[in-house]
This record gives structure tokens, sequence and C-alpha cells, in this order.
């Protein structure tokens, strides 16, 4: 499971909360170089990628009766760390 929460204040100064929930099916692949037991050295490149299906995607706002849902969708990310 996935998600944040933010809270700020409405126009008229009444605090609000919004939480933002999802769940995710990921899977990914990572190389990272090999390493000397032993020997400290820096980690060196290693690369991702990682791809999933995203759902049960809602926005819920705490003074507010209706929740917001968004359709489910899908997930690429990818990077490199040095």
């Amino acid at each position: 499971m996935s998600g944040g929460n933010w809270a700020f204040n409405l126009r008229d100064g009444s605090p609000e909360r919004l939480n933002y929930r999802e769940w995710r099916l990921v899977v990914g692949w990572e190389s990272t170089p090999p390493r000397t037991p032993g020997r400290f050295q820096t980690p060196g490149v290693s690369y991702l990628i990682e791809a999933g299906y995203v759902f049960s995607r809602k926005f819920e706002r705490e003074h507010q009766a209706a929740d917001i849902k968004i359709d489910n969708t899908l997930l690429l990310h990818s990077g490199i760390r040095f």
C-alpha cells in the first residue's frame, strides 16, 4: 500500500486533511556491480527498472462526505544510481 497525507486550511480558515491511498503490484530488476568482500569501495553505478499495476486509488477528505476514486493505471519506473 502506498499513499500520503496532507493537512491544509480551507479558504474560510478551517483545517482539512487529504489522504491518498493506492495498492501496487510491482515487479522489477536491478543491476549492481560486484563488490569485493572485506574491502571498502564506492558502490559504483546501478540500474533499475520496475513495471506494475496500480489499483484501488482514492483521495479521502476528512470533513468532506464524497471520496474521489481514480481509475487503475500501469506503472513504469526506471533509474540510475551512482
